[in-house]
C-alpha cells in the first residue's frame, strides 16, 4: 500500500516539475510568432533637402546635370553653438552644401550648394531656399575660365 502512494507522489513531483519548467521556459523566453519588424531610420530632412536641391539644379541649370549624379554623400550636422538654429554640411566630390534651419515647426531652409573644380577653375554657386517641399533659387553664379 505505501508503494502505490509513492508512486502516486513522485508522479505528481513530476507534472508539477514539468508544468513549472513549461511556465518558466514560456516567461523567460518568450516565442513571439509575429515579431514587430525593426522600424527603418528615418532620413533627415536635411539629407532630403540635399538631394532636392541636386535635383533642382541638375533640372533646371542642364549644362550641369551631369555633375550632379552618383554622389556620395559624407557629412552631417554641426555644432555651431548657437541656440535655436541648426547647421548641416554635407560634401561629395566637388560639392559643399550647406544647409541651415531655425529649429521651428516647418522652418524654412537656408540653402549653399559651391561647385569648385580648382584644376578646372571652375566655381559654381547656388543659393536657395526650401519650404513645404518646394525649392526656390536666390542667386546662382557660374564662372568658367574665358
Amino acid at each position: 500500500m505505501k508503494k502505490p502512494i509513492l508512486i502516486a507522489i513522485v508522479a505528481v513531483i513530476i507534472i508539477v516539475i514539468a508544468a513549472a519548467g513549461i511556465v518558466y521556459s514560456g516567461v523567460l523566453n518568450p516565442t513571439d510568432t509575429n515579431p514587430t519588424p525593426t522600424p527603418e531610420p528615418e532620413t533627415p530632412v536635411q539629407e532630403t533637402v540635399r538631394d532636392a536641391t541636386m535635383t533642382y539644379i541638375a533640372a533646371n541649370h542642364e549644362d550641369m546635370a551631369s555633375m550632379t549624379v552618383d554622389l556620395t554623400w559624407a557629412g552631417g550636422r554641426q555644432e555651431t553653438g548657437l541656440v535655436g538654429s541648426d547647421t548641416y554640411i554635407y560634401t561629395a566630390g566637388n560639392w559643399n552644401v550647406t544647409i541651415t534651419n531655425p529649429v521651428v515647426m516647418d522652418p524654412v531652409y537656408t540653402i549653399s550648394a559651391v561647385y569648385t573644380d580648382t584644376a578646372n577653375a571652375v566655381t559654381i554657386e547656388w543659393m536657395g531656399t526650401y519650404e513645404n517641399e518646394a525649392i526656390t533659387e536666390t542667386s546662382f553664379e557660374y564662372v568658367v575660365p574665358e
